[in-house]
Formats: C-alpha cells, sequence, structure tokens
C-alpha cells in the first residue's frame, strides 16, 4: 500500500510534534504511524480524521539550514502534497483576541525581518505572500467547526495577516 499524503504539516518544536504525533493514527492498512527517512529529512505518515498526513519537524524561524521555508520546499518536493500548514503555538498572540487552541490561519504571510534602516526612518523591505486561495478558501467555508480545549472552552479560528520572522518575541 503505497501512502500518498494530502497535507503536510510542520512543527518547529518537540512539543508541537509530540501533541501531533499523539493525535496521529496509523495510515490506512498499517499498524503503526509509519516514520520514514528521507534525504536530510525524517517524516511521519499518518492520519488526522480522514485525511493523510506527512509531519515534519523544523528548527525554529525560517531562514537557517532546517528552517521553515527551507523544509516547506522540501516537503512539496519529496511529497508532491498541494498544501502544507505550520501547526504550533503563535507567539504574538494577543489574550483579548485569541485564546490557547484558537486557531490563525494566514490569509497572508508578512516577513518582520527585512528591512533599511536608516536615519530617522526604517523601511520594510519584505515581500508578502499571499495564502493559497484553494486552502484559504477551504478554513474560511468550514461549517459546524467544534473544537474544545483540553479546559473546556471552545476554540475558534481567527483569518488575517500573520507576522513571520526569526525573533522570538515575549
Amino acid at each position: 500500500c503505497i501512502i500518498r499524503p494530502q497535507v503536510g504539516l510542520l512543527v518547529a518544536t518537540e512539543t508541537e510534534r509530540m501533541a501531533v504525533l499523539k493525535a496521529l493514527r496509523p495510515p490506512k492498512g498499517k499498524r503503526a504511524v509509519l516514520q520514514v527517512h528521507l534525504d536530510r529529512n525524517t517524516y511521519y505518515l499518518g492520519r488526522l480524521g480522514l485525511t493523510d498526513i506527512v509531519l515534519c519537524m523544523t528548527a525554529m524561524g525560517s531562514s537557517a539550514r532546517d528552517a521553515s521555508t527551507i523544509v516547506t520546499g522540501e516537503v512539496l518536493s519529496a511529497w508532491k502534497v498541494p498544501a502544507v500548514i505550520m501547526v504550533g503555538i503563535a507567539f504574538g498572540k494577543d489574550r483579548r483576541k485569541q485564546a490557547i487552541g484558537s486557531v490563525l490561519i494566514a490569509d497572508r504571510i508578512i516577513p518582520y525581518e527585512p528591512q533599511r534602516v536608516g536615519t530617522g526612518r526604517t523601511e520594510s523591505r519584505g515581500v508578502e505572500y499571499a495564502a493559497t486561495p484553494v486552502l484559504l478558501n477551504r478554513f474560511r467555508n468550514v461549517l459546524g467547526w467544534h473544537f474544545a480545549a483540553p479546559n473546556g472552552y471552545a476554540c475558534g479560528f481567527q483569518i488575517g495577516p500573520i507576522l513571520s520572522g526569526e525573533k522570538l518575541v515575549d
């Protein structure tokens, strides 16, 4: 049985990886989640709900050797998935707008690192990346969304721009 995942999931921390692995079920026809070593990456193949996924851990940040930018390209090339989703903890969450467990869906990614720092002003030099229209459409049209956090509170979702960069801001 050849497994062809439909979605790639990326995580950047061991805590995030363990949370996904805990929810992952074996692929159809298999007894366990599969661990696959391909080129420089380790992948986990399994199912979340009815969807076959491939999970890969990146380094933190977006530009180092194993960081999200590089690993996203490697997942797309190796597995030919139509979508890659980064799951994890949003360091800049606003307690008034998001709760732990809320799903933040990017309609675009805005890099905050590329800048020209001049005398008296700083100018952004980053390029915004729009989300894939099909994936964004699927998230926008979810009916009957329901997910409860371990404390029982309902978790919602929010669609909007997401900042991305190298700094971890507390």
